[in-house]
């Protein structure tokens, strides 16, 4: 299967899937990808190719952008494998394409260690009467009123900024 083809292919599936900004900027790496690998066959690209694409297409952007197209390359190849069947490697998935290209991911905001919550019972239980189980329940609680608030403020973001 050629480029040409396989992201004809992906655009009809993606047509009624996405918003207007999402198509948008899936037309603009599509479009490059296309005159990039012209007639080349899905099969014959390498990581290395790919690497080399997106260094050239990303070369003055921001590391967001550049996290982006190499997300939406890898979406790209994900769906020929997993949807249209193509028994190939995703060539995004070469390990210093992945570390180049990786988010940095979410910070955990952690109350407090295990570790740390032992020691605290071990200081302060002497001296006070709570039992070891409410401590920790009160510990588990505060976290899920944080994660509450956390799927709050997406629920109120995607309310006031729908698809």
């Amino acid at each position: 299967m050629t480029v040409r083809d396989a992201i004809h292919i992906f655009r009809i599936s993606q047509q009624n899937l996405l918003r207007k900004r999402t198509t948008d900027s899936y037309r603009y790496l599509l479009e490059h990808l296309e005159n990039h690998f012209t007639d080349s066959h899905i099969e014959g690209i390498t990581p290395d190719q790919i690497y080399q694409f997106l260094e050239a297409l990303t070369e003055h952007m921001a590391k967001s952008t550049r996290r982006l197209r190499y997300a939406q390359v890898k979406a790209f190849f994900n769906f020929l494998i997993n949807e249209k069947g193509i028994p190939i490697k995703n060539p995004c998935q070469d390990s210093i394409m992945v570390k180049v290209f990786k988010s940095p991911g979410m910070k955990q905001n952690v109350l407090a260690t295990v570790p740390e919550i032992r020691r605290l019972l071990e200081v302060v239980l002497p001296r006070i009467t709570w039992n070891p189980q409410d401590v920790i329940a009160w510990f588990m609680k505060q976290r899920q009123n944080k994660e509450k608030s956390q799927k709050s403020h997406t629920k109120k973001w995607r309310e006031k900024y729908p698809k």
